[in-house]
């Protein structure tokens, strides 16, 4: 059963029922505050107000990447990852970890600890799963 809040704002705007059906999803994460794009054929652009056409595609906007400030310089060559977990401890990855419940995993590479005497900035973070930072090429 759909919820009043998504049958008001349907009711609200100018869309088809049709179109409307075919970006359900999207239009649920928009009236609970979502921030979404479009895509005419040009690429994804920024939508503030959709129509939710049926010519248009819709998603919900990805959240930027918060890479991590690392002094890959000072970082062994055999690292070629780092993350933060929801704890804000900051790992390195010898591959790429993927995405756990609080932590980032890591099956099939090694995983070390942050030395104690590496201080990286972790203020401007906001999303522990936007940490994801890979090492630069030629670093």
């Amino acid at each position: 059963m759909i919820e009043q809040k998504y049958i008001d704002a349907f009711l609200k705007g100018s869309f088809t029922k049709h179109a409307l059906g075919k970006h359900l999803d999207v239009f649920k994460a928009f009236v609970d505050g979502g921030k979404l794009e479009f895509n005419h054929g040009a690429g994804w652009t920024n939508s503030t107000n959709p129509r939710f056409s049926g010519d248009f595609q819709y998603r919900v906007k990805q959240p930027e990447p918060q890479p991590l400030d690392i002094p890959w310089g000072y970082v062994h060559t055999a690292i070629n990852y780092a993350a933060m977990d929801e704890d804000g401890r900051i790992f390195f990855y010898s591959g790429k970890p993927s995405i756990g419940v609080s932590r980032w995993s890591y099956k099939d590479c090694s995983c070390y600890p942050l030395p104690l005497l590496m201080v990286i900035k972790k203020d401007q973070v906001t999303d522990w799963k936007l940490t994801l930072t890979e090492r630069p090429k030629g670093v």
